[in-house]
């Protein structure tokens, strides 16, 4: 048996396990980003299905008002108090919301059929998934340095193993100092020999008694034979042919790559968060404008409407104002989830998306 034990090695298998270490967090991290592109995808989807329901709801709806002012707009041209014109231009707004809602509805379908094919979930699942994500996200997700995301962390420690081989092609081009120690152990005797009994004073009388301190012995001279061992090795690399040195240079070199590619990556980082936060407050700001808008088109609308009812005002008015209310609600709409996505798309930046969610590697729904 041979007992092997490393004394001074100049640090090389604190390089190795070091460079194992920055391979877990490596593998960490990838699967991380993995997960929040995955689930960054489904809500992607999930939006864009969600948008599109409300879209093809909220034109639905206005159609089947317009449909009531066309057909009054005809009865008044039948009855003459209505020019051909008029009628012809309500019958274009109806077209017009018509195609709308047409429209929409095949967005839709798309949506769903692209949500089968990729994820295998029900349009009933996507909406559970919106309404998570809409319950568990900031209203302006938090920037973070550009040091701290997940791709800059993700090359620092690739940027660490790289150090962590050079380490070790260097202390392979020193000394090293190994412990040995070797036992062995054989029997050149007879079993049944030494087994029998002799006198006490016999020459081959061994320290095992048969009886009392004055009976025979059984011998234990010339039946098994044990030897140990110990070196100190020293082990000392001559020649490579340069093989080392050509190694070390690859691996410095591909260190310096990863540093400023790392510095990259910070600027990339802190410029699409800025653009983001950016593109987030001024979507909440148009959400706002258009918010006013619709409340004054319902008061127009209103009043347009009311008095079309009792004065048998213009119904073009009317049509063109129920036009413009659906299309600034579609708009409205539209402004609501892309403020989402890029929510969405700040959280997954950040590497937070799946911790909002609260959805961890290894969970069944993943």
């Amino acid at each position: 048996m041979t007992l092997r034990q490393h004394i001074f090695d100049w640090g090389r298998n604190k390089a190795v396990i070091d460079g194992y270490r920055q391979d877990r967090f490596v593998a960490e991290i990838e699967q991380n980003i993995t997960l929040d592109e995955q689930l960054a995808t489904l809500l992607r989807m999930s939006l864009q299905y969600v948008l599109q329901v409300r879209l093809v709801n909220h034109f639905a709806d206005v159609q089947e008002i317009v449909e009531r002012d066309v057909e009054s707009m005809e009865a008044r041209y039948r009855a003459g108090a209505a020019r051909l014109a008029e009628m012809r231009q309500a019958r274009l707004t109806g077209l017009e919301i018509e195609s709308r809602l047409t429209q929409s509805e095949r967005q839709r379908d798309l949506v769903v059929e692209a949500m089968k094919t990729q994820f295998n979930i029900a349009p009933q699942e996507a909406e559970a998934v919106i309404e998570s994500f809409t319950k568990a996200r900031p209203d302006v997700p938090a920037v973070i340095a550009g040091i701290a995301s997940p791709r800059a962390r993700l090359i620092k420690h690739n940027i660490d193993k790289a150090r962590a081989e050079a380490e070790r092609l260097r202390a392979e081009r020193r000394p090293a100092f190994t412990g040995v120690v070797t036992a062995r152990g054989w029997d050149i005797g007879h079993k049944d020999r030494c087994n029998d009994p002799v006198p006490r004073n016999h020459p081959d009388a061994g320290s095992r008694r048969v009886g009392g301190f004055s009976g025979p012995r059984y011998r234990d001279q010339n039946c098994n034979t044990y030897e140990m061992t110990g070196a100190l090795e020293f082990n000392l690399p001559l020649y490579d042919g340069g093989a080392n040195a050509a190694q070390r240079g690859g691996v410095n070199a591909r260190r310096m790559g990863l540093e400023a590619e790392l510095a990259a990556q910070q600027r990339s980082h802190n410029a699409e968060s800025r653009r983001l936060q950016d593109q987030l407050l001024d979507e909440l700001t148009q959400l706002a404008e258009t918010k006013q808008k619709l409340d004054e088109l319902e008061t127009q609308i209103a009043s347009e409407r009311l008095l079309s009812t009792r004065t048998r005002g213009n119904l073009l008015n009317l049509l063109s104002l129920e036009q413009r209310f659906a299309d600034e609600t579609a708009r409205h709409i539209s402004l609501t989830y892309r403020a989402e996505g890029t929510r969405m798309e700040a959280l997954q930046l950040a590497g937070r998306l799946a911790d909002t969610l609260t959805i961890t590697l290894g969970d069944s729904g993943c």
